[in-house]
C-alpha cells in the first residue's frame, strides 16, 4: 500500500495580507464555548498576519455595540469605522 506519503508545508503568512475579510466567522466563535479567549486568538492572529497599513472587514449580524468590545482594543493598533447597511425588508423595491 505504501509508496505515497503526505508532505505538509508550514509558510509563515506573518505580514502576509493587504486584507482580511471575515464573513460571520467572528459570530461564530461568539456561539461556542469560551468565545471570549477563541474571538481574542482570531482577533489576533488576524492582527498578525496583516501587513502594516492592511485592512480587516468584517462583516456582521451583529450589533456594533455587541462587536465592537472585541475589535476596538489598542492591542490591535486598528482604526475602526462601522458602516451600517439597511436590512430591506420583503417587498421593498429598490431604487435602480
Amino acid at each position: 500500500m505504501g509508496g505515497a506519503r503526505l508532505h505538509r508545508h508550514v509558510v509563515d503568512c506573518a505580514e502576509a495580507y493587504d486584507v482580511v475579510v471575515d464573513k460571520g466567522t467572528l459570530d461564530a466563535v461568539l456561539c461556542g464555548e469560551s468565545s471570549n479567549s477563541k474571538s481574542e486568538c482570531m482577533l489576533a492572529e488576524i492582527t498578525r498576519v496583516l501587513k502594516p497599513g492592511g485592512v480587516f472587514i468584517m462583516i456582521t449580524y451583529g450589533q456594533p455595540d455587541s462587536r465592537l468590545p472585541y475589535v476596538d482594543k489598542p492591542e490591535y493598533g486598528w482604526t475602526v469605522e462601522n458602516f451600517s447597511v439597511a436590512k430591506p425588508s420583503i417587498g421593498t423595491v429598490l431604487p435602480e
